[in-house]
């Protein structure tokens, strides 16, 4: 299946990505935190877009582009590390383990998994808000 992002999506994605790509050398805390809750929020709107249209998607579909979209939040840095900007948040965890393809544990239905995920994105979110007013 080929997938567009809707044009508000691709806007805050590239917009994470610029940020991403500006990157000098290892990563910083704030800048992880900067890119972590704009994430959090693409994801979440990534989330909702796929719960709003689950007529259009198969599970397999959502789960594999929420994957593939994880993965682009791996970066290697100028000497060669590979940092993966999602991690200090949590964020990548919540996806990839609604999104386990290849398990063999008994999977929740797709819209309960959509909805977990979601619950566990605005958490991750209110946890950005909590730090903000520290």
């Amino acid at each position: 299946m080929v997938f567009t992002l809707p044009a508000e999506l691709r806007k805050r994605y590239d917009a994470i990505q610029s940020a991403i790509e500006a990157m000098e050398g290892p990563s910083t805390p704030a800048q992880r935190e900067d890119i972590s809750r704009a994430a959090a929020d693409f994801f979440l709107l990534l989330v909702e877009h796929f719960a709003r249209h689950a007529d259009m998607y198969s599970a397999d579909d959502w789960q594999v582009i929420l994957v593939d979209y994880v993965h682009e939040f791996v970066r290697v840095d100028d000497t060669g590390d590979v940092e993966n900007l999602l991690h200090e948040a949590g964020i990548d965890d919540v996806i990839l383990e609604c999104c386990e393809l290849d398990s063999d544990a008994e999977v929740a239905p797709p819209a309960q998994r959509l909805q977990t995920v979601r619950a566990e994105l605005l958490d991750i979110k209110a946890r950005f808000d909590e730090l903000s007013f520290l």
